[in-house]
């Protein structure tokens, strides 16, 4: 059977006073990932990058980094997902 699995870029911290939150690298979701799919023993069929509308603003609202759009007439915010579609390579008990 295929499924998929999301995996949001995270972000570390969250937005202070004097800081702002940062999020991390597309390298440690990558990361991320291949551990996951290395602990459960998955047969990887694609791994495709997928921005979402931000519907809260917030990283605490989307759970993931929040990317704004660079053009002044949109005021859209985006959040980056790794969607990794798989089959399971161990049978089922």
């Amino acid at each position: 059977m295929m499924r998929f699995k999301d995996f949001p870029i995270e972000t570390k911290g969250k937005d202070g006073l004097f800081s702002k939150a940062s999020s991390e690298k597309a390298d440690e979701t990558l990361l991320r990932i291949n551990n996951w799919v290395e602990t459960n023993e998955l047969g990887v069929l694609n791994i495709e990058t997928l921005l979402f509308p931000g519907l809260n603003r917030t990283a605490e609202g989307t759970g993931s980094a929040v990317f704004k759009s660079p053009e002044l007439k949109y005021s859209h915010s985006y959040y980056q997902v790794f969607r990794v579609w798989y089959k399971e390579s161990k049978p089922m008990a």
